[in-house]
């Protein structure tokens, strides 16, 4: 039909009638309207056979640099190991630094309440690092901060390079590389992580996924500070500070039991390693799809 109004309107430019449209054309409105139809169907006309704009192809998405290297393709041994470590020790270091600023806050705040100027801006900041750290509210704010001092503490840098390298196998781990779970974290909400190949049957656990390094670091830390597994933990390194001793990771390697389903044997080898921190030796076993040697520290969400 485009094209039969083509032909009309070359004749209409050229004022030879064409047969079908001689009667509208012996008026001058006739033309006027033949007119505008023309336009329009000139326009219709290019739409419909002008050619097509060439086709762009999509720019592929940029897939984000995995958090955990490749340590795998490192073959040196001691090499992987010294990597591994120097990869990891920035971000406990940054979280460590992050607590202790934090108890510097409780610190602070019990000195207010000795002298008796606990205004309602640090009654503020004292409640919200009460429900942080999971420290019940109903306790006069002295009490509080004497349980808050106990839980917002440091775990040694030691102590956490070596957990990571046994739970993740020097960073090799699916886990590790898939979901940044460098301390074998689980948790217990359906779809919050990886299914172990080798889960016990009628388990419901997983292994936690992170965003991030830095998260799967403060999580590790958050859960020495306040599950209840980690009681004798929290005491002994508040012990190690009343005696004015060094907070290290083999003085408190003997409260790690509960980490492990593998117990002393998994105590033995964390201190071993901590002892031997310049010469240590392959965890053993394969480190790719299997459960962590450990229970880890149990991720307190549902």
């Amino acid at each position: 039909m485009v094209f039969q109004m083509r032909t009309v309107c070359n004749g209409l430019g050229s004022m030879r009638p064409i047969d079908g449209v001689a009667a509208v054309l012996k008026s001058g409105r006739g033309i006027a309207a033949l007119a505008v139809l023309c336009a329009a169907a000139a326009i219709l006309a290019y739409l419909l056979v002008r050619p097509s704009a060439p086709t762009v192809p999509a720019v592929p998405a940029v897939p984000a640099a995995p958090a955990v290297p490749d340590f795998a393709a490192i073959v040196d041994v001691r090499e992987r190991k010294a990597a591994f470590f120097a990869f990891l020790v920035g971000p406990v270091e940054d979280e460590n630094a992050r607590i202790r600023a934090q108890r510097r806050k409780v610190l602070a705040i019990r000195r207010h309440i000795l002298a008796d100027t606990l205004d309602a801006a640090v009654r503020s900041q004292l409640a919200a690092l009460a429900a942080e750290y999971r420290v019940p509210p109903e306790g006069l704010p002295l009490a509080t901060t004497t349980q808050l001092l106990r839980r917002i503490d440091v775990v040694p840098v030691d102590l956490a390079l070596v957990q990571a390298a046994i739970e993740s196998g020097w960073g090799r781990s699916r886990f590790a590389l898939l979901g940044n779970n460098l301390f074998g974290t689980r948790c217990f909400r359906p779809g919050c992580g990886f299914v172990p190949a080798q889960r016990p049957p009628g388990e419901v656990y997983e292994v936690r996924r992170f965003r991030s390094i830095e998260e799967a670091v403060a999580v590790y830390m958050r859960n020495f500070n306040t599950h209840a597994g980690y009681v004798e933990f929290r005491r002994l390194r508040a012990a190690l500070r009343d005696d004015q001793k060094p907070v290290t990771g083999a003085a408190l390697a003997d409260t790690l039991g509960i980490y492990s389903t593998r117990r002393q044997d998994y105590v033995d080898q964390v201190v071993t390693m901590i002892v031997h921190y310049q010469a240590l030796t392959e965890p053993s076993g394969p480190p790719s799809d299997r459960a962590p040697t450990g229970t880890g520290p149990r991720d307190t969400e549902t």
